[in-house]
């Protein structure tokens, strides 16, 4: 299996470095780009461009829903992977609708985690 370059785009960083942390010991997961925002993102993939991104959905400057979109709009081939504290129907149906390949809880288990990738 070839390496997975994962991407995060989480507005608080205690829980980026530590979801980094968590995947960073499996084998064929690389980490290449972190973000604080949604445009933060945007400008970051124009020079490392992940497999899998894990997005979260409320960010300042740019949200989820809006970073999502754009990515999708640039580049048509990167998956994206919410991870949010939002446990509703509603937004889950939303993004899928959007075209993102999963919806995690933030309190999803790293096997779960590591299973959605």
């Amino acid at each position: 299996m070839k390496t997975l370059k994962l991407g995060i785009a989480d507005d608080h960083e205690l829980f980026r470095k530590g979801f980094i942390s968590m995947l960073s010991g499996i084998p064929d997961f690389q980490f290449v780009l972190e973000a604080a925002n949604g445009q933060e993102l945007l400008d970051k993939l124009v020079h490392e461009t992940p497999d899998i991104i894990f997005m979260d959905l409320q960010m300042p400057v740019m949200d989820g829903i809006q970073a999502t979109e754009a990515a999708f709009e640039l580049y048509p081939d990167i998956k994206i992977i919410v991870v949010s504290m939002y446990n509703e129907d509603r937004f889950v149906i939303h993004m899928l609708e959007k075209g993102v390949q999963g919806y995690l809880l933030k309190d999803t288990s790293p096997d779960e985690v590591e299973k959605a990738i």
